[in-house]
């Protein structure tokens, strides 16, 4: 009877370890399998007991656990306060989805960690041969790649900067295994500059370009830890970016485009590109925290005021639900005391990774630029296609025992 309970233990752990390999491969994958493969990760920790005892051992510290219950119930409090606006309902969904998918991802195990990090490798080198290939040979328009064959909109932009990611993630493997094997390195670090490239030829993706060129800057900082290894690290990114601003037509030209866009909104206030909109948003934005500090516009509120001043000034622009700045937004929507709480648990994982000396502590921290690059331009907790994956796994960096 014990042989048969432990055969059942192991299928099912097996099954649990299938599905986090799904779940970092299905990053390149159409928007929706993240989410059912996590919804089915959730129901299997709820479902065994093993499972929910085993998960229940890896809970985090107190401290993360107040920020996020305080990040998760501020919004619905200023929802309270204010009533319902347009996209309340969707908003509230995505804070609660958000601390949800960091609780999940602080109560993995190492080795569920590894697997869905090895998904993501895969599903990087997967996304580089399908673009590589369809380059050759036009390749059928699959629903599975189809977003990967035309290099334009929200989910080619999602996919390059997890292929950014990756191409990190290959990076800290070299350096992790540097001092004890040279062909285990070579091998890292041929796929890290590989995924690069596919990156640095392929994106028109500002945001992944941008990831592209500071991760290794990171890697660097948290490996080096002092001064000289700073100095290097910086020395390394100007570096980087001279030679990818002469190797990347992309590159150059999307950062040229997007200095013209930022001149010609800023002179005429013509907000109809992609900069110039950013532009109006952040700016209606921080008025509107100005004018509401504590506990902003309401939860929900921004689609009611973008609508009418788009329609004025670039009405092509009036259906856009978010300014494409989570912090601009929760400031504007939550008040400072909601940019606080965000703020706070960001904090707390990237003072955690640095203390992390380890593979674990670097990776944490790309993810942690990463995220925070994103939600700068764009809306990683509130696109759920863009943030999904790179959320939790950012949280599943976390080792309860912290190395000194």
């Amino acid at each position: 009877m014990t042989d048969i309970r432990m055969n059942k233990i192991d299928k099912i752990q097996r099954g649990m370890h299938g599905l986090f390999f799904v779940f970092g491969f299905s990053a390149f994958l159409p928007q929706g399998l993240s989410a059912a493969v996590l919804l089915l990760v959730l129901i299997g920790w709820l479902t065994f007991s093993k499972q929910r005892q085993l998960h229940m051992q890896q809970l985090p510290s107190k401290s993360i656990m107040l920020l996020l219950a305080a990040f998760a119930l501020w919004p619905f409090l200023v929802a309270a306060y204010y009533g319902w606006f347009t996209d309340t309902t969707t908003r509230l969904f995505h804070m609660a989805r958000v601390a949800l998918m960091l609780q999940m991802g602080l109560m993995t195990t190492s080795s569920e960690r590894l697997i869905a990090f090895k998904g993501l490798v895969w599903g990087g080198i997967f996304t580089s041969l399908v673009m590589l290939v369809h380059q050759v040979h036009p390749l059928p328009e699959w629903t599975v790649w189809h977003h990967l064959l035309e290099v334009k909109g929200s989910q080619s932009s999602r996919a390059m900067i997890m292929l950014a990611l990756t191409a990190g993630v290959c990076a800290a493997m070299c350096l992790k295994n540097r001092p004890y094997s040279r062909p285990p390195s070579l091998q890292w670090l041929t796929m890290a500059v590989f995924l690069a490239f596919v990156v640095g030829f392929f994106s028109i993706s500002k945001n992944a370009q941008i990831i592209l060129l500071t991760l290794p800057v990171v890697l660097l900082i948290h490996h080096h830890r002092s001064v000289r290894g700073g100095l290097m690290a910086i020395a390394f990114f100007v570096f980087l970016t001279v030679v990818a601003w002469k190797l990347f037509p992309s590159l150059s030209g999307r950062f040229t485009q997007a200095m013209v866009e930022l001149q010609n909104v800023m002179n005429s206030g013509n907000c109809e590109s992609s900069v110039g909109v950013r532009f109006a948003m952040y700016k209606m934005a921080w008025s509107q925290l100005q004018l509401h500090p504590w506990v902003g516009t309401g939860i929900g509120s921004f689609v009611d005021y973008w609508a009418p001043m788009a329609e004025k000034s670039c009405p092509s622009t009036a259906g856009i639900r978010q300014p494409h700045n989570d912090f601009l937004l929760f400031a504007m929507e939550s008040g400072w005391l909601g940019l606080i709480t965000t703020l706070a648990v960001i904090g707390w994982f990237v003072k955690t990774f640095w203390q992390q000396t380890n593979i674990d502590g670097s990776v944490g921290l790309m993810l942690c630029s990463t995220f925070i690059i994103t939600g700068m331009v764009n809306s990683p907790m509130r696109d759920a296609g863009i943030g999904f994956v790179m959320i939790f796994l950012l949280a599943s960096c976390y080792k309860k025992t912290t190395p000194k």
